[in-house]
């Protein structure tokens, strides 16, 4: 059996529109494709597996690598983040909807 999320519980959050979430250390690093082929190749992947593993297409179809949680990453975030634990409780599967659509669903990237 699968162990609950830590956020089975839900969560608390309402953006508080203070700019610490564009202007911190985390953000969009976009990639353009001979820098996509380029790091394909370092990883010996094809550019399509790279593609996959390693990067996320934007609502505008640019496209950005994925960042990766750092395993501190919540209580990192509350500390620059005001609007952690605060508003209204969003239901872990609310959470898991918002993780599932990112912004890129329906979208076709060409991965080759």
């Amino acid at each position: 059996m699968p162990a609950e999320p830590w956020y089975e519980q839900g969560l608390r959050f309402e953006c508080t529109r203070c700019g610490n979430c564009c202007t911190g250390p985390s953000g969009t690093v976009l990639v353009a494709p001979e820098e996509l082929a380029a790091l394909a190749e370092r990883l010996e992947l094809a550019r399509h597996e790279f593609r996959a593993s390693y990067t996320r297409t934007l609502p505008s179809g640019a496209i950005s690598l994925r960042e990766r949680e750092r395993a501190d990453g919540r209580e990192n975030a509350a500390e620059t983040c005001p609007g952690i634990g605060t508003g209204p409780l969003y239901s872990a599967a609310a959470i898991e909807e918002c993780v599932t659509d990112d912004g890129t669903l329906g979208t076709k990237p060409d991965l080759d």
